[in-house]
């Protein structure tokens, strides 16, 4: 499993928490990261390190996970997404490509949208219309701007957006347990749920009922291994 993205993705060890649920299904996971602060795919596309690996690792999965407001964005460009993509899918293992489909900002990001007022809602609909719409890029249909064919597999998405909003409506009055101090990284429940759900998209198998509680307290690894089964439909 090679991990691309940023702290959105490495915040709370969450790749390693992912390994952890893996091996308590009986899974031997790999798993590598090229992860950093505030880094965007289109930053990744130009790390040669990374190309590298790409054109000679062999890789079961590659997990993509743009920069948490990007995707929100109508302007996004998804050419260099669309490159590592392909780069993923040329190599010795014709990886499975999978989309971090990421979590709405705890109050919504009001910077990027004044004057209009933002929510959290309003930003989780625009991050799963932004993923979608970049799925249906690399499943070959028409991106502007592109200049790109069709393309050669059909990627997963990973709903962990949706799996947040279901935490979140259970949650009620205290969203903020799944998010650290900032309203935007994940707490280390918030990081586990994100793992929870990777794992059922990827494995298309439920978590409910391992046993690792990496971090976690086990009420809190049993309701995350709850709503991301629920929301996968695993």
């Amino acid at each position: 499993m090679l991990f691309i993205g940023n702290s959105f993705t490495f915040m709370s060890e969450m790749p390693k928490t992912f390994k952890n649920l893996g091996k308590a299904a009986g899974y031997n996971i790999v798993v590598k990261e090229f992860a950093a602060p505030g880094m965007t795919l289109s930053g990744w596309s130009s790390v040669q390190s990374l190309t590298a690996i790409l054109a000679t690792e062999t890789w079961d999965y590659v997990i993509l996970q743009e920069q948490s407001q990007m995707l929100s964005f109508s302007s996004y460009n998804p050419y260099a997404a669309v490159k590592l993509y392909e780069r993923a899918k040329s190599g010795p293992g014709n990886a499975r490509i999978v989309l971090f489909n990421t979590w709405a900002y705890v109050s919504g990001d009001y910077f990027n949208t004044y004057p209009v007022k933002d929510s959290y809602d309003l930003m989780q609909d625009r991050l799963n219309a932004g993923y979608s719409w970049l799925r249906r890029c690399m499943m070959g249909e028409t991106c502007s701007g592109t200049g790109l064919g069709e393309g050669v597999a059909d990627p997963l998405l990973a709903p962990v957006g949706e799996a947040w909003r279901r935490a979140r409506l259970a949650l009620g009055d205290n969203p903020m347990a799944l998010y650290k101090s900032d309203g935007r990284h994940p707490s280390h429940w918030g990081s586990y749920l994100a793992a929870s759900t990777l794992f059922a998209t990827i494995f298309n198998e439920s978590p409910v009922g391992l046993s690792p509680s990496y971090r976690v307290s086990a009420e809190q690894r049993r309701k995350a291994q709850n709503w991301a089964a629920v929301e996968v439909g695993v």
